[in-house]
């Protein structure tokens, strides 16, 4: 209706022989439209679980500096959709930090696209986003008290099997020497023979969906008396 009445008035005027001022709005300048991409890296790309690793990067473009949020999803190996675990407001560069192994994933990181009012021209940024995995070992929590070598798995590892290799030299290959079997709690435990020369022993846990093949922290020794190996 306001469309109506201004042609309506116009009209008028123009009848009356009086010559109607033009009526325009100014518009600001079209942003100029910049593609972006997304690089950065993951601090670990095989982890421990539980242990921390960080993802960072920049936001690239040809020109201006990108501002506007970040948004870090993740997807475990058993969930079917990305949830969303951080954002950050980014200024060209961002960083989701403190982040910690839970089991295997991917990582996608969005940028939201935005402007840089400050340049001149202004820029208006696309949005854009990438992927990343990352792969990751149970803990076997493993230690040794004299010539028990033991542990606790975790997560979630309750009446399976770990494996326990041993070889006769540092450089040598590892062999099967016992499978044992953990409790309800995730405990295990073997004892292992001490022989007069050096012997070493490492355990395992077999891979999954959610962990990949997972080796105890450390290798170890065992050996008849007081030497070093």
């Amino acid at each position: 209706m306001r469309v109506k009445r201004l042609f309506g008035g116009l009209l008028s005027a123009a009848l009356l022989g009086l010559v109607p001022v033009s009526l325009a709005t100014v518009s600001a300048e079209a942003a100029t439209v910049m593609p972006t991409t997304l690089s950065g890296q993951i601090s670990v790309a095989k982890a421990k679980y539980g242990s921390s690793f960080y993802i960072s990067g920049k936001i690239n473009s040809a020109a201006g500096y990108p501002k506007g949020t970040v948004t870090l999803k993740r997807k475990l190996a058993s969930e079917s959709a990305f949830k969303t675990i951080g954002t950050y407001e980014s200024y060209g560069s961002w960083g989701f930090y403190n982040l910690k192994a839970v089991g295997n994933a991917s990582y996608q990181v969005s940028y939201s696209g935005g402007s840089d009012s400050g340049s001149n021209p202004t820029y208006t940024y696309s949005a854009s986003a990438v992927t990343t995995n990352q792969k990751v070992m149970r803990d076997l929590g493993d230690t040794i008290s004299r010539t028990t070598l033991k542990g606790k798995v975790k997560p979630d590892y309750k009446k399976k099997k770990v494996t326990i290799q041993v070889k006769a030299t540092k450089k040598g290959k590892w062999k099967k020497f016992a499978t044992v079997k953990t409790n309800k709690k995730g405990k295990w435990a073997k004892k292992l023979p001490a022989k007069s020369k050096c012997t070493y022993w490492r355990a395992f846990a077999k891979g999954d969906k959610k962990f990949v093949k997972s080796f105890s922290n450390y290798s170890y020794y065992t050996v008849r008396g007081y030497k070093s190996c």
